[in-house]
C-alpha cells in the first residue's frame, strides 16, 4: 500500500482513469488525513495539493476549496495554482492540467488531470 503523497496521487489518477471514482474519493480522504497528521511541511503541502486536484476531478469543489484554504494557511505557493484550477473547472468543467498536451474533461465527462 502506498503511503507517500506522490504515490497516493498516482493511485487516484489511475482510479479515475479506470472510472473507479469511489476508490479515488477514498484516496482523496487519505491524502487529507496525511496532511492533517504529517509533521513535515513538504508532505503536508504535497498532500493538500494532490487532494485538491483529485477533488476538482471528482467535482467536489467544497473539498477543493478546503484544500486551497489550508494551503493558504501554511503559506504555500501552490495555493494560487490550485485556485486557478478550481476557477477554471468551475467556469467550463475542465481541469486545467495539460499533462498530455491537451485539456482533459473532468471525471464526470471523461478523465482527469
Amino acid at each position: 500500500m502506498a503511503w507517500a503523497p506522490k504515490d497516493k496521487i498516482h493511485e487516484a489518477e489511475v482510479a479515475i482513469i479506470n472510472r473507479n471514482l469511489p476508490a479515488a474519493e477514498k484516496v482523496m480522504d487519505e491524502l487529507f488525513e496525511i496532511a492533517k497528521n504529517s509533521g513535515y511541511a513538504l508532505a503536508r503541502e504535497e498532500s493538500l495539493f494532490g487532494a485538491g486536484k483529485i477533488a476538482i476531478a471528482l467535482k467536489k469543489f467544497d473539498k477543493a476549496e478546503n484544500a486551497f484554504l489550508q494551503l493558504t494557511e501554511i503559506g504555500s505557493i501552490r495555493a494560487s495554482k490550485l485556485r486557478e484550477k478550481i476557477d477554471l473547472a468551475q467556469k467550463n468543467g475542465m481541469v486545467g492540467d495539460t499533462r498530455y498536451g491537451r485539456r482533459i474533461p473532468a471525471a464526470s465527462k471523461k478523465s482527469v488531470f
